[in-house]
């Protein structure tokens, strides 16, 4: 008897280390804080406002003494540069080209830019040998 009472608690403590790691598992994340990836200061020297961008997007306001953020962004995808206008309304700058006045898609910087070309079809091609 006391062979099987020894199996069980075996057995109970595996069983208790299967369960407390399916619950506690999670990906390992260092408790630094975050690092700028760009950001700007602007203002008067006494009373400066400043902006950043973290490593994992996320924007960070401080104007007239108050930190603000994360910033919610008008659409989703990565943000490279950042204006606060007078506190209130802000510009975004998004890699693909796209520029945003608060929740207002302006305009895209690449959008006077060159055309794609259509892709020819062999179709095309042997008509154009016929």
């Amino acid at each position: 008897m006391h062979r099987a009472k020894a199996f069980f608690f075996v057995s109970l403590g595996v069983l208790a280390l299967a369960v407390s790691y399916t619950f506690g598992a999670v990906n390992a994340r260092s408790q630094a804080a975050n690092q700028v990836v760009i950001g700007s200061v602007y203002g008067h020297p006494l009373n400066p406002n400043a902006w950043a961008i973290d490593q994992q997007g996320q924007i960070w306001v401080w104007y007239s003494g108050a930190l603000s953020g994360p910033i919610a962004t008008p659409k989703p995808g990565r943000v490279i540069a950042f204006y606060n206008e007078d506190g209130g309304t802000y510009w975004f700058l998004y890699e693909d080209g796209d520029i945003y006045h608060g929740e207002t898609r302006i305009t895209n910087l690449f959008a006077n830019g060159p055309v794609p070309a259509q892709v020819q079809t062999w179709g095309r091609i042997k008509a154009d040998r016929r």
